[in-house]
């Protein structure tokens, strides 16, 4: 069973960012005693999707998200470090199709990601802790998601042949890696013959911000959108 919850406070849009305080936040407490998480839609074989997470109060599943969208995340929403179990549901019903259990620790931010399984979403959330660390004045920290259903293990490199991320496997996230701030067209690569898959669009990582890179979509064997390369601001709280 699900219910939606109720979300109060500050709603700030940001690019494809959206941040809601609330879900379990006691307005009493301070924002350190909570964990804080986001939820991402990559996965290109669906349509709109719920992010819900089971309430330790009620023993149901509250929806945090309701109608998601491919390419677009939502959070950081705070909640109650414990271990969570967090489902995807097909919008406005009880039809559970992906779902992870998470430990959350105190003051710690964690991102959850549906991708995609071939021609349908995959039953198993991508579940990562996020660096609480700012990048220094004049760079940026990313890191990188390979969540395509078809594509190779992945190489990413600058147009100047540095290598950002290598042998980057389904469902896997490269480590941060600090860059110089400005705006950046990545080469999408096989790892193994190393010929390039897709060049990305333009993506501006600016000055003493973190941000995760998230290869989704089909080489064309699948349904739906091409391969390609969205950005995401890892907003701090």
């Amino acid at each position: 069973m699900k219910k939606i919850a109720g979300i109060t406070g500050l709603c700030l849009a940001l690019s494809v960012i959206t941040v809601f305080w609330g879900c379990e936040k006691d307005q009493t407490q301070n924002d350190a005693d909570y964990a804080w998480v986001r939820f991402i839609h990559s996965a290109a074989s669906t349509g709109k999707i719920d992010f819900s997470y089971l309430s330790l109060d009620e023993g149901v599943y509250l929806t945090a998200v309701s109608d998601a969208e491919y390419g677009n995340q939502y959070g950081y929403f705070a909640l109650i470090p414990e271990v969570r179990t967090f489902r995807v549901y097909l919008p406005g019903t009880d039809i559970s199709v992906a779902e992870a259990t998470l430990s959350l620790s105190l003051d710690q931010h964690y991102t959850i990601v549906a991708t995609d399984l071939e021609v349908t979403i995959n039953p198993s959330l991508i579940t990562v802790e996020d660096t609480t660390e700012t990048a220094p004045e004049g760079k940026a920290f990313v890191r990188f998601l390979h969540a395509s259903a078809d594509a190779p293990d992945l190489e990413i490199q600058k147009t100047d042949g540095t290598i950002l991320a290598t042998n980057l496997s389904r469902y896997q996230f490269s480590s941060y890696v600090e860059i110089e701030e400005g705006t950046y067209e990545f080469s999408v690569c096989s790892s193994e013959t190393g010929g390039q898959l897709f060049l990305s669009d333009p993506l501006t990582l600016s000055s003493g911000n973190n941000f995760t890179v998230i290869i989704s979509g089909s080489l064309g064997s699948l349904p739906g959108p091409v391969l390609n390369a969205r950005l995401y601001q890892e907003t701090n709280l």
